[in-house]
């Protein structure tokens, strides 16, 4: 019996890049430099150590991620 995969709707910023990330078979470095931000800052941002500014989510909701 195939084993299904439930993917929850995304609540929070770091869920919305968690399933771009998965969306995408990328890692964090490499989300990181397609954000044109350091592994560091996505990772604070991640872990809510971090605001995010509204140029980051632009770059969320941009068409070509």
């Amino acid at each position: 019996m195939p084993m299904s995969l439930v993917i929850k709707n995304p609540e929070t910023l770091p869920d919305v890049i968690e399933l771009k990330m998965f969306e995408k078979q990328m890692k964090r470095k490499d989300m990181a430099k397609l954000l044109g931000i350091t592994d560091t800052r996505l990772s604070e941002v991640m872990h809510g150590k971090r605001k995010v500014n509204m140029e980051l989510v632009f770059c969320l909701v941009s068409p070509s991620l």
